[in-house]
């Protein structure tokens, strides 16, 4: 008989890094467990979105399933937010667990923010954070800079590093690689969401600035969901014209490799302020 899981994680759609990681560990854990899922994805493509009422009212449900459910489940995987009120969801989540059910968790942090969060925090909320940290059974973080995230709510032994990763079939032969250079045009790509933070407008003024000469030698393609319709129409009208500016839409699994394949040169000029170790950068 499979043992029971809660799994709280967003999930695509739409498909960001940490909602691909995600579907991919949660269908490589049903053959061991039977799982109850919580997707808290807001279903757009934005960390630290607007919290809306929907989301509140979808967290105090869960967690009446979780008190229901807790005597029953053996594991929980819970992947935390890194928001003021997404923090607060988490601790909700934690409390309804309860002590017995904290110690089976496995929380995962998706960024490099929370430490950040903790510290501009009141001292009531600290309190909470350590208070229900200090229970749980596990703490991962994306690399070695990262275990601070988690030093202050609990001790370093229970936290492991596990590095981001890309999807079973991307690698691509020396071979091949090494004839893409035999061109007489070089491709640019940008791989992420489409927000502001992420740097896709700076790339895109940088390339406008080149003279025609330089820019002759290079297409340069963009690939992600965007934040709302309106920045995509104005993204597109900004672009329209451009023969050597492509806007390839969301992309996934051949799509995706394909473009991958036959770029030259990645461009990720982030400063997106949770930032962790974003999926693209190792895909590419």
């Amino acid at each position: 008989m499979k043992k029971r899981m809660i799994f709280i994680s967003p999930l695509p759609p739409p498909v960001t890094g940490q909602s691909l990681i995600s579907e991919i560990l949660m269908k490589n854990l049903t053959d061991e467990f039977e799982i109850d899922v919580f997707d808290y994805n807001r279903k757009d493509a934005i960390a630290g979105a607007k919290f809306k009422l929907v989301q509140l009212l979808k967290a105090f449900m869960f967690g009446l399933k979780i008190i229901f459910l807790r005597n029953k489940i053996d594991r929980v995987y819970f992947t935390i937010t890194q928001s003021f009120l997404g923090n607060l969801k988490d601790l909700f989540l934690l409390f309804c667990m309860g002590k017995r059910l904290r110690k089976k968790t496995v929380i995962h942090l998706h960024g490099g923010h929370f430490d950040k969060l903790y510290d501009g925090s009141i001292a009531p909320i600290k309190s909470l954070n350590r208070l229900l940290f200090k229970d749980v059974d596990h703490g991962i973080v994306l690399g070695k800079s990262l275990i601070r995230c988690f030093s202050s709510v609990m001790n370093t032994e229970k936290i492991s590093i596990v590095e981001n990763f890309f999807e079973a079939g991307f690698e691509i032969d020396q071979e091949y690689l090494l004839s893409k250079w035999n061109s007489d045009k070089f491709n640019i790509l940008f791989l992420s969401n489409m927000m502001v933070a992420k740097g896709y407008m700076k790339l895109l003024e940088a390339f406008l600035s080149l003279n025609i000469d330089t820019r002759s030698n290079f297409t340069l393609s963009f690939a992600g969901a965007f934040e709302d319709d309106e920045k995509k129409r104005r993204f597109l009208e900004s672009i329209y014209g451009a023969a050597d500016i492509v806007y390839e839409g969301v992309v996934s699994g051949n799509k995706k490799k394909n473009l991958l394949h036959s770029s030259h040169i990645f461009v990720l000029p982030t400063y997106y302020p949770i930032e962790g170790q974003p999926v693209s950068i190792i895909e590419s």
